[in-house]
């Protein structure tokens, strides 16, 4: 499984539980789209996107909720 969690400044790729965070830029005016390379047989079953809550918030909630939450 892999999890890609996208800020204002950094993105983070969680693969099988290693991660690899680095630093983006998504306000430049090039920056509108992000894109997947893969090499060897890769097969794509499921992309999923979801909106998270305000780091102001007293709680934070994902949707849709992770599979372990259902």
């Amino acid at each position: 499984m892999v999890r890609v969690f996208l800020d204002r400044s950094s993105i983070e790729v969680f693969v099988d539980g290693v991660a690899l965070t680095t630093r983006v830029y998504p306000t430049r005016t090039d920056a509108d789209r992000i894109r997947l390379v893969a090499e060897g047989d890769v097969r794509v079953d499921d992309v999923r996107g979801w909106r998270l809550l305000d780091q102001e918030q007293n709680f934070r909630v994902m949707e849709p909720p992770l599979d372990s939450e259902m």
